[in-house]
């Protein structure tokens, strides 16, 4: 599939990026995993970011507060927690 540069997406990627989040922590109940993140994507607005274009958008929900990362070695094997407010 085409890199998200390539493509017009009627929402910003962020946008929906967070909304996979909401869905796979199941509003922050548990982590998630990178891999699910992306299968959330796909399946809800058909996209596939690159690696380099998720971690952006991750980083950018870290720094507002909505996200914490939990690394490991691999990008693919980080978890993801949903910030309650």
């Amino acid at each position: 599939m085409a890199g998200i540069n390539e493509v017009w997406l009627p929402v910003p990627l962020i946008n929906y990026v967070y909304e996979v989040i909401v869905r796979v922590t199941k509003s922050g109940e548990r982590p998630a995993k990178i891999v699910d993140i992306l299968v959330g994507l796909e399946k809800l607005a058909g996209i596939r970011p690159s690696p380099a274009e998720l971690a952006n958008t991750l980083l950018k929900l870290e720094t507002l507060g909505y996200i914490r990362m939990t690394s490991s070695r691999d990008f693919e094997e980080y978890l993801v927690e949903l910030i309650k407010k």
